[in-house]
């Protein structure tokens, strides 16, 4: 049982029940050389059906401590696609989101974010788009804010602030365009 990358996979898929397959998924995802293998079978751990720590874990200790950006970014978005509902994903998303070193994963972080805890994100987004070092992080958190919350005198106020403040030109010409199209906005676009 096993083999190469495709074979941990589709362990999951057709043997979900074998006792043998769960062990044999989480040694592959941590231990595997192949980052091909360890991605495959992080998606095998993910396609259980099971909620518990045995599944969720592997994904959340990949997510924040894997040396590789390209297995964290994977393990953030299998757990916001698979385990949505599970509290350690939202934890694990607002680690991402503030933590993350790599400015791919705080946007994919911030994404899933809004999404899966539509409630405490928009003080964060907010956060993120004043405050975030990656120029691509802010504008996403701003287009996010603008269409998300664009009534709100608190997101009129961030994309005022931006405006006048952010360093970056293109932030800024990104946040003119968003003031002028947003819905609820003083200075709609003239037709």
């Amino acid at each position: 049982m096993g083999g190469g990358p495709i074979g941990v996979c589709e362990l999951a898929r057709r043997w979900p029940d074998d006792p043998s397959v769960l062990p044999l998924l989480h040694d592959r995802a941590a231990h595997d050389r192949s980052p091909e293998t360890r991605r495959r079978a992080l998606e095998g751990l993910a396609a259980l059906d099971a909620d518990g720590p045995e599944t969720v874990a592997p994904l959340t200790r990949t997510a924040t401590d894997s040396g590789n950006s390209e297995m964290r970014s994977k393990a953030v978005n299998l757990l916001a696609e698979r385990r949505s509902s599970h509290q350690a994903t939202i934890h694990v998303l607002l680690d991402r989101l503030v933590q993350a070193p790599d400015d791919m994963l705080r946007l994919a972080a911030l994404g899933h974010y809004a999404v899966i805890a539509p409630e405490a994100a928009e003080t964060v987004i907010r956060a993120r788009a004043t405050g975030d070092p990656s120029t691509a992080v802010r504008r996403r958190a701003l287009t996010m804010l603008a269409w998300q919350w664009p009534g709100r005198p608190e997101t009129a106020a961030t994309l005022e602030g931006v405006a006048a403040q952010d360093p970056d030109r293109y932030v800024r010409e990104a946040d003119a365009h968003l003031t002028s199209v947003t819905p609820g906005r003083a200075n709609p676009p003239s037709s």
